[in-house]
């Protein structure tokens, strides 16, 4: 990589610094000692970093895991309303009442498979665009 020069104005303690560095790392000049104390502070600032990442997951872990579950608890909840409601439909479909309990795998209202298509419909303009997002970051 291509060098250039730069004049700095730098405090004295920070000059004494960096010359003390240079000396203990093999007599290195004032450039290549700041380059080699940038170039640490980066590792530093990486690791750092994923540090705060590994203890943000640590401590997120156990929460992470009840909202999962919770989560499928209420999916199973939705799926038993949506069966009863489907009963519900075709119940007012067929104008009478039916002795045993009729479940989306016997038979599938009008109402329900319409709504299926529409959050089908919503699922996959999302996904689209998510994945458009994604491509242009990517490009970025």
């Amino acid at each position: 990589m291509k060098k250039t020069q730069k004049n700095l104005y730098l405090l004295e303690d920070t000059i004494q610094y960096i010359e003390n560095y240079g000396k203990e790392n093999g007599g290195l000049k004032i450039g290549q000692a700041l380059e080699k104390i940038i170039e640490e502070h980066k590792k530093l600032s990486n690791r750092y970093i994923d540090d705060i990442a590994n203890a943000v997951v640590d401590k997120l872990h156990n929460d992470l895991v009840r909202i999962r579950l919770g989560t499928n608890t209420a999916d199973r909840n939705t799926k038993v309303i949506l069966e009863l409601l489907n009963h519900v439909f075709i119940d007012k479909e067929f104008k009478k009442e039916y002795k045993n309990f009729i479940t989306t795998e016997k038979y599938k209202s009008k109402s329900l498979i319409e709504a299926e298509a529409a959050v089908k419909k919503q699922v996959d303009t999302y996904r689209l665009k998510r994945l458009e997002r994604e491509v242009k970051q990517k490009g970025e």
